[in-house]
């Protein structure tokens, strides 16, 4: 943590006000509940807003409490790609917010790096691959709701992910409020009749202008954010700390990458470390860190093929869940060839569940710390998405035992992967698919 006690902001937070949220369903419970009762502010950051009934009950609470309280500040991001695919047929996220557009503010980010050629010849199911908006934040009046969660009814059913509220903690909702309306600056904005145009403060278009000069603009108006932040919060004695991490390398902000590659090297016997990734993708010098430079014990958890969220896909995304099972051969082997005894590979599998959940657990028996956000720790989520987490860091009794309590919930729906488990059938990975995942890993 002396990384982030120099370099990052520190917030620090009481720990009975954070609260570990387990389910998809209480996940759901919670945002609508907390629209209801919003008083000044509600911030809504994700990759998508899904078009179905549990959808339509988010808006339709927004719509009302907007209705009730016309001062209240009601903001969304999403990402550009995701957020109007479907718009044709009327399914999109543009479709439903349309309705609320003219009372609220509606940000579409549109990734810098598709433009030209490459935007015309990518369908729009493929064109994602090139980079989104990925973070999931979720800010009700000074309470900041972080998760790796969409606003879908999948993530509010039967997909699996982590979710933590932390309450009465205004400078922090007010960190990552900013830094939602940072990017919405450089993002298209929806209007009522449902029509989308670059934000007035956005001075170089997304994927018309000058791609230079608009990610140095990003990044000078995020930076920005980080510094008054720095300069403004004051570090507080206590038993439990909050450090944002952002995670934007398109734009050249690598928080999360710099404290990673000081974590994943720790040499601390007495370390237990679990990692999970709903779709784990190590970077080769990530793999490296992990399986080279570091010195503790290790649990991976990433998803069984029946529980990636690609499992049972039409066209080509069937063949994700089989990418990533090669992906975890090749991690299974470099395991054995760097003899790294304490590195343990698990995978999560539940009857009709999906697995979504992301984060590092670092127990160190008088302290806990845990990242939760939006990132994979892969290589999109390294070069090519917009990322936002945070490192809870605690030595309360209480707290430590309820992060406990949520990676061992996690980890009871595990399997150990082995080499029997990979000769297991619905682990098969054809031939194609073996050779095409080293070629495309870096997409995902």
């Amino acid at each position: 943590m002396e990384h982030l006690k120099t370099t990052g902001v520190e917030f620090p937070v009481d720990a009975d006000s954070i609260r570990i949220v387990k389910t998809p369903s209480e996940f759901y419970e919670l945002i609508l509940e907390r629209i209801g009762s919003a008083k000044n502010r509600v911030y809504l950051s994700s990759l998508y807003l899904g078009s179905g009934e549990l959808e339509t009950a988010i808006v339709d609470g927004l719509s009302r409490r907007l209705d009730e309280n016309e001062s209240l500040d009601v903001t969304i991001l999403l990402d550009f790609l995701r957020g109007t695919r479907g718009e044709k047929e009327g399914k999109s996220s543009t479709n439903l917010l349309t309705k609320i557009a003219h009372k609220a503010k509606v940000y579409l980010f549109h990734t810098p790096e598709l433009r030209g050629a490459l935007k015309s010849i990518l369908g729009e199911r493929n064109n994602e691959i090139i980079g989104l908006q990925h973070m999931k934040l979720y800010i009700f009046d000074d309470a900041l709701l972080i998760s790796g969660a969409n606003l879908s009814d999948s993530y509010f059913t039967d997909r699996q992910d982590r979710y933590v509220l932390i309450e009465n903690s205004k400078q922090l909702a007010d960190f990552f409020c900013s830094i939602i309306s940072a990017v919405g600056s450089h993002s298209f904005e929806l209007d009522g009749e449902g029509k989308t145009k670059p934000h007035i403060e956005c001075d170089h278009h997304p994927f018309q202008g000058n791609s230079t000069a608009f990610c140095t603009s990003l990044r000078d108006r995020v930076l920005n954010v980080v510094k008054e932040a720095k300069e403004t919060n004051i570090p507080m004695e206590g038993d439990t700390v909050v450090y944002p991490l952002l995670q934007m390398g398109m734009i050249g902000i690598d928080e999360e990458y710099d404290f990673l590659k000081r974590l994943l090297a720790s040499k601390d016997s007495s370390l237990e470390m679990t990692l999970a990734s709903g779709y784990f993708n190590a970077t080769q010098e990530y793999e490296r860190l992990l399986l080279c430079e570091g010195d503790y014990s290790l649990k991976v958890l990433m998803a069984a093929p029946d529980a990636n969220g690609f499992a049972g896909a039409s066209g080509l995304s069937r063949y994700i869940p089989s990418m990533y099972s090669s992906i975890a051969a090749s991690f299974l082997a470099a395991i054995d060839k760097h003899n790294r005894e304490r590195v343990e590979l698990l995978e999560w599998s539940r009857k009709g569940w999906s697995f979504h959940a992301k984060g590092i657990w670092c127990d160190r028996g008088n302290r806990i710390d845990t990242i939760i956000g939006s990132s994979n720790y892969g290589y999109r989520s390294l070069y090519r998405d917009l990322e936002a987490q945070i490192v809870v860091s605690t030595t309360n009794a209480s707290l430590m035992n309820r992060l406990r309590e949520e990676r061992n919930g996690l980890l009871e729906f595990s399997s150990v992967v082995d080499r029997a488990a990979l000769r297991r059938v619905d682990h098969h990975v054809p031939t194609l698919v073996s050779y095409l995942s080293k070629v495309l890993r870096r997409f995902f």
